[in-house]
């Protein structure tokens, strides 16, 4: 999970004062249909690796004769790309994706 504190990584204080907000990054697994268009698949993700592997196991359930283990196995591109700043991705085909969320949580309220 990424947590973006204050003007810096450290959540040193803010010029003028307080601390600023913190932001945590969540990653929302989507899927397209073409009645609906893009719908969400279960809830916002902490890590970009739950949230690919929640479209693997969403498109295994809707067509089991596709083994799971060769799904996940190609969601490892999906997952670096996310883990390194990417803002969306396609994970296995172009009706599924993952897009990244900031997460604010106010300000004085981030420690941890």
């Amino acid at each position: 999970m990424d947590v973006h504190l204050g003007p810096g990584r450290d959540g040193s204080a803010a010029p003028g004062g307080g601390r600023r907000a913190a932001v945590w990054a969540g990653f929302v697994p989507l899927a397209f249909y073409d009645c609906l268009g893009w719908v969400r698949i279960t809830a916002p993700q902490p890590g970009a690796r739950a949230a690919c592997l929640s479209v693997t196991a969403h498109i295994h359930l809707m067509q089991p004769r596709i083994p799971l283990r060769e799904l996940d196995a190609q969601t490892e591109n999906a997952i670096r790309a996310l883990e390194d700043g990417a803002d969306t991705v396609t994970v296995v085909d172009e009706f599924h994706r993952v897009d990244r969320i900031g997460v604010h949580a106010p300000a004085g309220e981030a420690e941890s």
